[in-house]
């Protein structure tokens, strides 16, 4: 068996950078101060409450809760750009692997994957600046720590030319 290319591993530790936004929370959400407070965190596929470890969905927030606010939108924005990116990383890795790196769709590629990765960096600052306009709550978006640095790791992809 030969031994994996240079193209493939680093388009699998891209894919890998991209589903690990999946697992790290987005935002922690703190009610009545960061320490003293009760705390939940917001992650892309949905709302945990660390200290009894209660989960709830995404899609079971949005389907029993009304009466939002517009900045919570920014949460499934989000979550549609990290799918997005996660097509696009996936796209560019297959056509990596492919054999067509000359052909400039992996450059392409990463340069997608990082604007969208970009728009989640700024969807999770967004909906963070939300929850902290609110008296008494903070909301500390670690989605767009998370998620920069990895647009920033394709786009000086893509900037190299691999």
């Amino acid at each position: 068996m030969a031994p994996a290319s240079r193209s493939s591993t680093t388009g699998r530790t891209g894919l890998l950078l991209v589903l690990s936004l999946f697992l790290l929370p987005w935002s922690m959400l703190s009610y009545g101060g960061v320490t003293e407070g009760s705390t939940t965190l917001l992650f892309a596929w949905g709302l945990m409450d660390p200290a009894t470890g209660h989960v709830t969905g995404i899609n079971t927030y949005f389907t029993y809760t009304r009466g939002l606010p517009d900045w919570i939108l920014a949460w499934p924005v989000g979550v549609g750009s990290l799918v997005a990116a996660l097509a696009s990383a996936a796209v560019g890795d297959a056509r990596g692997r492919d054999g067509y790196p000359s052909s400039g769709q992996q450059h392409r590629a990463d340069r997608v994957t990082a604007a969208l990765l970009a728009l989640v960096g700024v969807a999770v600052l967004s909906l963070s600046w939300g929850f902290s306009a609110q008296l008494g709550r903070t909301g500390i978006p670690l989605g767009t720590v998370f998620a920069w640095p990895v647009a920033g790791w394709f786009w000086l992809r893509a900037r190299r030319g691999r």
